[in-house]
């Protein structure tokens, strides 16, 4: 399939926003014709299976678009506020990175600004749209998050490519579902005192003593009792005690 270009700087006398469509209407013709011309796809799942496997470039690049459309004004800025101080700072550059979505995976070259005085960096825009760190953004880790949580690692990881058809690492799906865990306390994840209690009363129906409740929890970290540290000595063979 051709490669199209998106260039930062529109022709003399055409804006950004007209220049990206213009260039994304000639990307998606060239893309029809190649499958249109391609005599090998005759089936359905031929021309399913070649838009999939494209579905990162043609998505990502519309998703592209529409933030260079709706937030021009920041892709361009000059001029910005320190978040700390207030002094008015200059661009010292664009800086680029990669941005993987659910939907797929694109350039976002944005200004960034540095105070000196308060040693602060910072893309406005990133703040805006609310980027994650990681190149993969929150809506595949919410996604990591709830198949790891429902299946192992390696049928995670499969089920996660075969539906997007985006690659994605067992060590990836395990760091996300470990760092949205350490973030999430006992009283997060549990029912309520409302449910609990509800619950309680569904249970004693017809019984004469209460039901003992007891709640397992899987996913979430909580304060724990310390295990108790048995001496070393008188630990040996036949010694008739267990060592720790």
């Amino acid at each position: 399939m051709p490669n199209v270009n998106f260039s930062e700087t529109p022709p003399v006398g055409m804006s950004a926003t007209a220049n990206w469509r213009v260039e994304y209407d000639d990307f998606l013709d060239d893309f029809i014709n190649s499958v249109g011309n391609d005599t090998a796809m005759s089936e359905l799942e031929d021309i399913t299976g070649a838009v999939f496997r494209n579905k990162s470039k043609l998505l990502g690049q519309l998703v592209a678009g529409l933030i260079e459309t709706k937030y021009s004004h920041l892709l361009d800025q000059d001029y910005c506020a320190c978040k700390q101080c207030n002094k008015r700072l200059k661009s010292v550059g664009k800086r680029s990175r990669k941005l993987e979505t659910r939907v797929g995976a694109f350039e976002l070259n944005r200004p960034y600004f540095y105070c000196r005085d308060c040693h602060l960096g910072f893309f406005p825009l990133d703040e805006v749209l609310c980027l994650s760190d990681s190149p993969k953004q929150y809506d595949i880790q919410d996604i990591e998050t709830f198949l790891s949580s429902e299946m192992p690692y390696e049928t995670a990881k499969e089920a996660y490519e075969r539906i997007t058809g985006d690659e994605l690492s067992t060590h990836h799906l395990h760091d996300t579902a470990n760092a949205i865990g350490e973030q999430v306390g006992v009283l997060e994840v549990c029912p309520s005192k409302e449910e609990i209690e509800e619950k309680i009363d569904q249970l004693s129906q017809g019984r004469h003593r209460r039901p003992v409740m007891m709640l397992g929890i899987d996913g979430a970290y909580g304060p724990m009792r310390p295990l108790p540290r048995f001496p070393f000595r008188g630990c040996g063979v036949g010694s008739g005690r267990m060592g720790p």
